[in-house]
């Protein structure tokens, strides 16, 4: 038989260090652990084979056997415990600590990749990752100074998909070198690209380059984009958030591969 520990007081050693892992990017490093919220979450970082070692659920909930089959360690937490540890509170459902350890590999053969450079927000790190899944991305990656994969507000904004999509962080020039091995074709947008969203061809084989919420991309990658491409707007707007540009241009590379090239 299964047993749970049950946790009532917030100095508990265990939920501290679970706290810690939740605010600090340097604990989650250090202890290649992350936190995650939420049972469909939870549910998608199983599928992709990250290893369960924690798990809370509030008091007299059942635990189900998927669950039981990882092994995790196994806590209850009364209520007010368990809302300290869940910023959705009792609707999360569950709360788990999972192994950070690299598990992904890179398919076989790249025709859609995201790479995501100076991501400050978590939040818009993981709307990229929920539009990048939706659209068919097979892998991204993340460059400069972006925000960790697995801070938890982008494992939520990213409703699980985070654990469904390859990724991997890497210097620029690293990723560049990476890009050219996989023979993709370096597309970036700009106000004044030459190459216009709905109406132009995009290539076969293709990596979008995003930059970051203030500043865009940087020049390195101004100088190593293959072709810059302008999102056409009306009235006086100058700019999209990042998480919607990528939106469509993902979109756009899935429609011309699924349907009538333009």
């Amino acid at each position: 038989m299964h047993k749970s520990t049950l946790l009532s007081s917030l100095q508990n050693p265990r939920i501290k260090l679970l706290l810690d892992l939740q605010s600090r990017k340097r604990a989650r490093i250090k202890q290649e652990r992350m936190v995650v919220e939420g049972d469909q979450e939870i549910a998608y970082a199983l599928r992709s084979g990250f290893q369960l070692l924690e798990y809370y659920l509030p008091e007299g909930k059942l635990i189900s056997e998927s669950i039981l089959h990882s092994e995790p360690e196994l806590f209850h937490c009364t209520t007010n415990c368990f809302n300290h540890i869940s910023m959705r509170g009792l609707a999360a459902g569950a709360v788990g600590v999972f192994a950070t350890t690299q598990i992904f590999e890179v398919p076989n053969k790249l025709n859609h990749v995201l790479l995501v450079e100076n991501i400050e927000k978590p939040g818009n790190l993981g709307a990229l990752f929920r539009s990048a899944s939706a659209a068919g991305v097979q892998c991204i990656i993340s460059t400069g100074n972006s925000t960790d994969f697995y801070h938890p507000n982008c494992i939520r904004s990213s409703v699980g998909t985070v654990f469904l999509i390859p990724h991997f962080h890497m210097t620029n020039e690293d990723a560049l070198v990476w890009l050219q091995k996989n023979d993709l074709t370096i597309c970036s947008t700009s106000l004044s690209g030459t190459n216009i969203l709905f109406q132009d061809s995009i290539p076969e084989r293709v990596v979008w380059i995003m930059g970051g919420e203030h500043n865009g991309i940087s020049d390195f990658w101004e100088q190593h984009s293959h072709s810059q491409w302008q999102i056409p707007m009306k009235s006086n707007i100058d700019s999209l958030n990042v998480s919607v540009a990528a939106a469509l241009v993902l979109f756009e590379t899935m429609r011309q591969r699924q349907f009538n090239r333009p």
